[in-house]
């Protein structure tokens, strides 16, 4: 094989390695390869994670209260858990406050900086782990009964929320 060939080879050997490695969560689901793929990415200091799923996040214990602080403001705590088998970056939270029929009124998406305590740091939170938000929103008035908090993640350039949203 001549200088060409080699350099031809080793950059068709290293275009692979890329395209893998771009497609490596994807790959990794694959019985075939994704077995062999995991360990290799281990062994390189890098295991593979599952892609976040926005049903992973359990939110419960949710309470709505006027803010005796803030005439006029509703606050929406609650508990948020991470039900993944891996460490997540938090979610958005989208609250949604909706009338009588279920339609809905407002809805908005906070991020970890606005539903954490300012001494939490946003970053990770483990499998299994849970912890208290609090949400303060402008009271709607008397047209708002009900509300919904959903977890939302920004996938594939898109937002998807989880389907097991708490509220009332």
């Amino acid at each position: 094989i001549s200088g060409w060939g080699v350099g031809a080879v080793v950059l068709l050997v290293l275009l692979a390695i890329q395209l893998i490695n771009a497609n490596r969560l994807a790959l990794s689901e694959t019985a075939v390869i994704g077995p062999s793929l995991g360990a290799v990415y281990s062994a390189l200091g890098h295991p593979l994670q599952a892609a976040p799923q926005p049903s992973s996040w359990v939110i419960s214990n949710i309470n709505v209260t006027s803010d005796p602080e803030t005439p006029g403001a509703l606050s929406i705590t609650g508990s948020l858990q991470n039900h993944a088998d891996f460490a997540q970056a938090w979610p958005l939270l989208r609250v949604e406050l909706t009338n009588r029929y279920g339609d809905a009124l407002r809805a908005r998406d906070f991020t970890a900086g606005e539903y954490l305590p300012a001494n939490r740091p946003a970053t990770w939170l483990g499998s299994g782990m849970a912890a208290h938000f609090r949400i303060d929103v402008v009271d709607p008035g008397p047209d708002a009964v009900g509300f919904q908090v959903q977890a939302c993640l920004n996938l594939d350039n898109q937002r998807q929320c989880s389907s097991n949203a708490g509220g009332s």
